[in-house]
C-alpha cells in the first residue's frame, strides 16, 4: 500500500469524518484508524460519588474499536479488518499522546423555573498525569497489541475541597491536531469522550468520612507524605473499624517504613496479614509479597 497524506479523523459513534485530498478519499475512507476515547471515573467507593476534599481520579483510555469489536465476536466493519492497518501511532518521544487531553467539567445547576443549567468550572484545574499506559510515546494496534493506552489524572484534595456539592458534568477530549510538524507518522485528529456525570457531597456521616480518610491515605502514600498517609490511615481505624481496614493496614506500614519506624511498620504489616490469615494464597501474591517483607525488617532489627 503506497503512502498516503496525514489524515484527520473524528469517529462520531460508528461514522468516521475524514479530511483529505481529493485524490485520497477513497484511501482514507479504508485506513481511518477506529480509534475511541473513554472515560472512566470512579470514586474509592467504586460509585461516581466523591466527598469534598477527596481526591478525584479519572481514567482516560484511547483504544482501538477493532480490537474490542473482535472481541465480543462483532463483525468489524469493512475496511477495519485489513491486514494494511496494523497500528495506529498516536504520539511520539517528542509529543507523548497524553499530552493531547483536557478535561471539561460542569457544575449542573437547577434553575427556579425547575430547567437544569451546567456552567464550567475552575477551567485550569491542576490535574496530576500518572501514565499507566504500555508506552507512552503511543501506538494501538490492531494485531499485536498495545489495543489500549491508559493516563490517569488527578485532582489534588486542597482542589476538591473548592468544589462546591452538587452535580456535575466530566468529559474528556484528546486534541492530536497540535503534535510536532516533524512526526509525520503521528495520527492526528480529535476525539471526545461521552459524558459523565458525578456528585460531590460534604463527609456528615461516620462512613463518610472513613472513606475520606482511606482516599486521602491512599492518595498521601502515592505522593510519599509519610506523616500524612499515617495519620489517615490510623484516623480510618479510630472511625470505622470494618471500613477498608486491612488496606489501611498496609498503609500505615508503608508509612512507617517511609519514616523509618521499622517496628511498628512489622506491627502493621503482620495486622494486614492477620485479616488476611484464611486468604488464598496461591491466588493473592501479594501476601507473600507482604511476608517477605516482614522477613526482611525484622532481619534489619536483629543487624
Amino acid at each position: 500500500m503506497k503512502a498516503t497524506k496525514v489524515l484527520f479523523a473524528l469517529l462520531i459513534g460508528s461514522a468516521a469524518i475524514v479530511t483529505a485530498s481529493a485524490d485520497d478519499v477513497a484511501v482514507a475512507e479504508e485506513s481511518a484508524p477506529p480509534l475511541r476515547l473513554l472515560l472512566d471515573v470512579k470514586s474509592v467507593g467504586g460509585n461516581q460519588t466523591w466527598c469534598q476534599g477527596e481526591p478525584i481520579s479519572l481514567q482516560v483510555g484511547l483504544i482501538d474499536e477493532r480490537f474490542h469489536l473482535k472481541e465480543a465476536g462483532e463483525q468489524a466493519e469493512e475496511g477495519e479488518g485489513s491486514s494494511e492497518v496494523q497500528h495506529v501511532i498516536v504520539g511520539s518521544e517528542n509529543w507523548p499522546w497524553f499530552r493531547g487531553i483536557a478535561v471539561q467539567v460542569q457544575r449542573v445547576q437547577k434553575e427556579a423555573n425547575g430547567e437544569l443549567t451546567t456552567e464550567p468550572v475552575l477551567q485550569q484545574l491542576n490535574w496530576q498525569e500518572r501514565i499507566v499506559s504500555p508506552d507512552p510515546a503511543g501506538y494501538v494496534s490492531h494485531e499485536t497489541g498495545p489495543h489500549a493506552l491508559i493516563c490517569v489524572l488527578s485532582l489534588e484534595p486542597q482542589v476538591s475541597k473548592s468544589l462546591a456539592p452538587g452535580q456535575y458534568i466530566v468529559k474528556a477530549t484528546w486534541d492530536a491536531t497540535n503534535a510536532p510538524a516533524g512526526d509525520t507518522d503521528t495520527w492526528r485528529g480529535k476525539l471526545e469522550s461521552e459524558p459523565v456525570e458525578i456528585s460531590i457531597l460534604p463527609a456528615t456521616t461516620e462512613e463518610d468520612k472513613g472513606k475520606l480518610a482511606f482516599a486521602l491515605a491512599a492518595y498521601y502514600i502515592r505522593h510519599k507524605d509519610f506523616d500524612a498517609a499515617l495519620a489517615e490511615a490510623l484516623k480510618v481505624e479510630q472511625l470505622l473499624p470494618s471500613y477498608q481496614l486491612s488496606e489501611c493496614y498496609a498503609i500505615a506500614a508503608r508509612a512507617y517504613e517511609g519514616k523509618g519506624e521499622i517496628r511498628s511498620a512489622i506491627q502493621y504489616y503482620r495486622k494486614f496479614l492477620d485479616a488476611h490469615k484464611d486468604a488464598n494464597v496461591e491466588r493473592w501474591h501479594y501476601i507473600t509479597l507482604i511476608r517477605n517483607k516482614v522477613d526482611v525488617l525484622e532481619a534489619q532489627l536483629e543487624e
